[in-house]
């Protein structure tokens, strides 16, 4: 038992907290409505607040919220503080709806800097998926993308960057985006402890 106990205690301290990815809630804004998103590169677009622009299931997400033109395909990113680390899986989330005219979609995208600092040019692309949010009704939180590293690669030590956008937005209309998230998981060592705490429920 006390070793269960202990496993226990490993498999919580190895699961990561979400990584750092800032003004992730878009809360935190310098600018005044319809301004640049704080702590996000863009090329286009801004923030809003969910008072003036309703719409449901929007209870949790706090005041404010993130958008961006999907007909001018443009691109709402940050490079996280965190770098890639060996046999890792990276997801990239958050809460979306298809903007005013509830159509449209939304690209995530996760990948690194290769030459330069423009997230819109210098991107290197590791994965994206793409979500159709026509006729979605409200505010839903996707599932995202994830990517996983292998033991070695280009990418790996490399700042993680994320974005939304760039890439087949699904025409004249614009993309809302709330409480994003970047989450690491180290999901070989969590498999290895989670089987051996199954063994040792057995006994």
């Amino acid at each position: 038992m006390r070793l269960s106990v202990g496993l226990l205690s490993l498999l919580l301290f190895v699961i990561p907290a979400q990584a750092q990815l800032l003004n992730a809630d878009m809360e935190d804004q310098d600018s005044g409505v319809f301004g640049w998103v704080k702590n996000w590169s863009v090329t286009g677009g801004g923030w809003a607040d969910h008072a003036t622009f309703a719409r449901a299931n929007s209870e949790t997400l706090g005041e404010k919220f993130a958008f961006w033109s999907a007909n001018l395909d443009q691109i709402l990113g940050q490079v996280s503080s965190w770098t890639f680390a060996p046999n890792t899986t990276y997801t990239f989330t958050s809460w979306a709806i298809g903007g005013g005219n509830d159509i449209g979609i939304v690209p995530y995208q996760i990948g690194y800097l290769e030459g330069g600092t423009n997230i819109a040019t210098n991107f290197v692309e590791l994965a994206t998926q793409t979500y159709d949010v026509t006729g979605q009704g409200g505010w839903a939180l996707l599932p995202g993308v994830s990517y996983t590293t292998g033991s070695d690669g280009p990418e790996i030590g490399q700042p993680i960057v994320v974005r939304f956008g760039g890439v087949n937005q699904g025409g004249d209309s614009d993309i809302w985006v709330d409480n994003a998230s970047l989450t690491p998981e180290p999901a070989s060592l969590v498999l290895v402890l989670l089987g051996g705490l199954a063994v040792l429920r057995r006994r």
